[in-house]
């Protein structure tokens, strides 16, 4: 079977999305884990979510800021979405070095929103070409 192929334009949309549910991950765990003890085992927070959020990022940023920089040979959009992945990954990696869970988790969103960023960028650059797929 084979897969389909996905235009820029849908992997910027993947990509966005998960770099957003990253985003909302980051906010709203503690919130849920402040007023839920009780739910605390229940609510995926743990280092396997944090991976498999990862991992996402990546399958969906790397096809899709290397798709946009082919066509569209914006350096910025390549450079600020290699930079977000490089943050939110770098955290993975190194996240328990941080002096606090606070300074992990600001990062991580800061990573988040660079990609969140450099994916809408790189959609409407899409939208604007001729040579896309819309």
């Amino acid at each position: 079977m084979r897969m389909p192929k996905l235009s820029s334009l849908q992997l910027d949309n993947i990509g966005a999305c998960v770099s957003s549910l990253c985003l909302v991950h980051c906010v709203c765990m503690p919130l849920l884990l402040a007023f839920a003890p009780t739910l605390a085992h229940a609510i995926p927070g743990d280092e396997l979510t944090h991976r498999l959020l990862g991992l996402l990022v990546v399958c969906a940023g790397v096809p899709s800021f290397w798709i946009g920089f082919r066509k569209h040979r914006k350096k910025r959009v390549l450079a600020s979405g290699l930079a977000g992945l490089a943050l939110v990954l770098g955290v993975l990696a190194v996240g328990d070095q941080f002096n606090s869970h606070a300074a992990e988790v600001a990062a991580t969103m800061l990573g988040s929103s660079v990609l969140t960023m450099s994916h809408l960028a790189n959609k409407t650059f899409c939208r604007r070409c001729s040579q896309c797929e819309h």
